[in-house]
């Protein structure tokens, strides 16, 4: 069984492998959990979600983080921002039918390093809209 905000997230990921990024290619995963490899890469992951009781259903409002990973430089922030633009251009806000009003909810920016390898993030996060029943959190009512 599926939690519907799993099958979202996943939403997301196929949605940006398939705008096929310039420089990113399948560098595209679902998880905040994995090993920094070859830059640029996006990592997917859901951060929060709300719930509204009504009528026998949740109203819900998840929020999707879709966070580019370039590499420092002298063109870091100018990398990040032609990510942003590739991302916000390629993502539909409805995700195929499978959300309401979706929405681009903020954009922040981050310097790091992990271990020697410096970079810098652009961290999109967007909120989508659906609903469940009470007792079926797998299927989506909108």
């Amino acid at each position: 069984m599926t939690h519907y905000r799993q099958r979202l997230r996943e939403r997301v990921v196929e949605l940006l492998k398939a705008a096929d990024i310039p420089g990113i290619n399948e560098r595209v995963y679902g998880s905040v959990f994995f090993a920094v490899r070859t830059l640029p890469l996006i990592s997917v992951y859901v951060e929060a979600e709300q719930l509204v009781k009504e009528s026998g259903m949740y109203d819900r409002a998840l929020r999707v983080v879709v966070k580019v990973f370039v590499s420092a430089g002298e063109f870091a922030e100018n990398d990040c921002d032609d990510y942003c633009a590739a991302i916000e251009a390629g993502l539909d806000l409805e995700l195929g039918g499978m959300a309401n009003n979706g929405g681009l909810t903020e954009v922040r920016f981050e310097r790091s390093s992990e271990g020697s390898q410096e970079y810098m993030t652009a961290e999109l996060a967007y909120e989508f809209r659906y609903a469940t029943a009470y007792h079926n959190p797998m299927i989506s009512t909108h």
